[in-house]
């Protein structure tokens, strides 16, 4: 159901691949086209497992100690307000960096890396799915061994927010 996919060249992150230092894509199918980009983000975020959301707080209490920014837990700081967020707004614990009908991206430029993690809504073989695409730039040295460590978890959590949304039927 839900698989590692290459970014599907319509993604905005896709011309930023030549200069990162690690991105994903994860592919699913999409029941809800009629949510718009925004709407799809919270619906996947809004529901974090209690694991991840104890794992989201192990994190912020480590990189306190190296000058890196909490990111507080998925889903927290979501508002009811349905309008579409505004670029340079806050969606969750992200800042939009662009939304479209078909994607919104979301991220953080801090000083170990620069995150931002796409949702793209699009067709292929007639079918509706959704890729979910994170691109990283590493800054420094701690930004290389954060990566390194957290990855095996994001690529988790990536895999269990969006499961878990499908299950559901919120997307």
């Amino acid at each position: 159901m839900i698989h590692v996919r290459p970014m599907p060249s319509e993604c905005s992150l896709f011309p930023e691949l030549s200069d990162t230092d690690y991105f994903d894509t994860y592919e699913a199918p999409l029941r809800r086209g009629d949510l718009r980009p925004d709407q799809l983000y919270r619906e996947i975020m809004r529901a974090a497992p209690r694991w991840i959301t104890l794992l989201m707080a192990v994190r912020d209490s480590i990189v306190q100690w190296f000058n890196i920014k909490k990111v507080g837990q998925l889903g927290s700081e979501m508002k009811s307000d349905d309008s579409p967020p505004i670029p340079g707004t806050r969606i969750d614990i992200f800042t939009v960096r662009r939304i479209t009908d078909d994607e919104i991206v979301v991220g953080e430029d801090d000083s170990h890396l620069n995150f931002s993690l796409s949702l793209l809504k699009f067709r292929e073989n007639g079918n509706q799915k959704i890729a979910f695409s994170t691109v990283v730039k590493v800054n420094n040295p701690i930004g290389k061994a954060y990566l390194l460590t957290i990855l095996p978890f994001h690529k988790i959590i990536a895999r269990t927010m969006l499961a878990s949304a499908i299950r559901e039927g919120r997307i």
